[in-house]
């Protein structure tokens, strides 16, 4: 009885009843949502002075023009470490956001592994944070060939939480607008360092670059971030 046509199609009606049901009884969205950060990146950040980075012709072209970039690189004393930290915040049409595991493939970084990271910030509270483990294939002198390595830490921050998961960003947007009668207005936030190993000799590994990425954004994230 329950594998016939009939019952499977009064099923798929009463699903779509309830779907229809909710969305109209559901409040409506919200217009003008607020940010749960702002646009204005530290000038420094643990000694290193920033520098604001041009946004690509490509990003300009790809994303919707309501776009806001915020984009900034960061180096060290004797010019060898950076940082490069970016928040992309959402315009009125959603589509500015995205899982970077779309794009860092295409500009010739493959991916071995990710994971997820904790990070403490002075106040207390916690950041969790996706951690890309990222490498390429380089040319050096000589036409040798090496392997230059990398890390992308990124989260996406609405208008009250942060989550480091593009589906839980989906599905808690679906939620609070119908729920909750709130229209998150999304940033995606990254800082991105290369292994200083894999380039000289002498400079920092994974597990020390890893470090020092989570020092940086722990001594910066709450200068421009308000939602946690």
């Amino acid at each position: 009885m329950t594998n016939t046509p009939i019952f499977r199609a009064v099923v798929v009606g009463l699903l779509s009843a309830v779907t229809l049901i909710i969305c109209v009884a559901g409040p409506e969205t919200l217009q003008g949502a607020s940010a749960g950060v702002t646009m204005n990146l530290p000038a420094t950040i643990l000694g290193m002075r920033g520098k604001v980075e041009e946004v690509s012709e490509a990003e300009h072209l790809v994303l919707p023009a309501d776009t806001q970039f915020e984009k900034m690189s960061y180096a060290s004393k004797n010019g060898i470490s950076a940082m490069h930290y970016s928040i992309v915040l959402s315009g009125e049409t959603r589509n500015s956001i995205h899982r970077p595991e779309i794009c860092l493939p295409g500009q010739g970084w493959a991916m071995p592994m990710s994971e997820l990271r904790r990070i403490t910030l002075p106040s207390g509270k916690t950041l969790n944070v996706k951690n890309i483990h990222l490498e390429r294939e380089i040319e050096g002198y000589g036409g040798k060939r090496s392997k230059l390595r990398a890390h992308y830490y990124y989260w996406f921050v609405g208008r009250d939480i942060t989550t480091p998961s593009h589906l839980s960003r989906i599905l808690r947007t679906s939620y609070d607008n119908i729920f909750r009668n709130v229209n998150h207005r999304w940033a995606y936030v990254s800082l991105m360092a290369l292994v200083d190993e894999s380039r000289e000799e002498g400079g920092r590994n994974s597990e020390q670059t890893m470090a020092a990425m989570e020092r940086f954004i722990a001594a910066s994230v709450e200068e421009f971030q308000t939602a946690f």
